[in-house]
């Protein structure tokens, strides 16, 4: 079984990811097997770019 991180570990790492990217870096998701909750919480903190292997 596969074990996810809760949205609020997301939303921290996320923030911190942000602050370190470049405005000409672009972050994509990569959402294989993850939840729709999971998703709709990296798409508020402003992941726009999703894909699955």
């Amino acid at each position: 079984m596969t074990s996810f991180l809760s949205a609020e570990t997301i939303a921290k790492r996320l923030e911190q990811v942000y602050q370190t990217l470049p405005n000409s870096v672009r972050l994509i998701a990569v959402t294989k097997q993850v939840p729709v909750e999971l998703m709709r919480v990296a798409y508020e903190f402003g992941i726009r770019d999703f894909g699955e292997s």
